[in-house]
């Protein structure tokens, strides 16, 4: 078959082709203008929109901060001491520690600190003379509960104690590292009628046991009967071996104070 042609003569093949190639523009950017508002409706939040973030954005967020957090305090554990660190950590965490109002037994509280801090690293502040005016009787044996937590242990034994063993007299203390913890833990005591015998203090076991110790018996405190410690974090990252609650320092503390034949319970899970 033959091919058949088309004579175009090349003023009007120009007009063609101009003609051509400006009606593909016009249609390449009516469609990016549509792709770019599309994109601005999809993925632009307006300032006003109360919507909720995407269940991803809140994730990817939550898993940034932990991770800063994280670094933080791996930044504290590192970094020396500065000249102006005395007047930042003049009053311990202990003592600024607050509780909300009305909070009970199942209020959360943060699951882990960094007893490494800075701030972890300094003594408890106590009342003058203690354990005077702490105790009723601070001549009665002890029992230490260290790492109490929120104090139910303690505070179930001695009520239980008291209403099945009356015979047995005996004072309490429980330590509790996390500041807004422990004063949870105290502010428990009054309501199961406990004042006088039983008692709870934030600070770090790590640091402050021996102190602790020896200014209670010091100021008439009696002997040592029972230690208890349960469910420490065992930290089994090599890392984190540091951070662990039981340590050769903290058991040659107890040796020190704890008479022969009295004991040490510890459980873990």
């Amino acid at each position: 078959a033959g091919m058949s042609s088309c004579n175009i003569s090349a003023p009007l093949f120009r007009v063609l082709l101009v003609a051509m190639v400006c009606s593909f523009s016009v249609v390449a950017a009516s469609r990016m203008t549509r792709c770019v508002a599309f994109a601005g409706r999809h993925f632009h939040q307006p300032a006003f929109s109360t919507s909720p973030p995407h269940t991803f954005t809140t994730r990817l967020s939550m898993s940034t901060a932990a991770t800063e957090e994280s670094q933080q305090e791996q930044q504290e554990e590192s970094r020396p001491p500065q000249p102006n660190d005395r007047e930042e950590t003049l009053v311990s965490p202990w003592a600024q520690a607050t509780t909300r109002e009305g909070r009970n037994n199942k209020s959360r509280f943060r699951q882990h600190v960094n007893p490494l801090a800075r701030r972890f690293q300094m003594e408890t502040e106590l009342p003058m003379e203690w354990p005077q005016g702490t105790f009723d009787d601070p001549s009665l044996p002890l029992h230490l509960d260290i790492g109490c937590g929120k104090g139910g242990f303690l505070l179930e034994l001695a009520t239980t104690r008291r209403q099945e063993q009356a015979d047995v007299q005996m004072n309490y203390l429980g330590l509790e590292i996390r500041p807004n913890v422990a004063r949870h833990a105290k502010g428990r005591v009054a309501r199961y009628n406990l004042t006088g015998s039983l008692d709870f203090i934030g600070c770090n076991a790590n640091v402050d046991l021996r102190r602790l110790l020896s200014l209670y018996q010091e100021n008439g405190g009696g002997s040592i009967d029972f230690v208890s410690i349960q469910f420490p974090d065992p930290h089994f990252k090599a890392a984190h071996v540091k951070r662990r609650v039981v340590t050769p320092e903290l058991v040659v503390a107890l040796a020190d104070f704890l008479a022969e034949g009295k004991e040490v319970f510890i459980q873990s899970d």
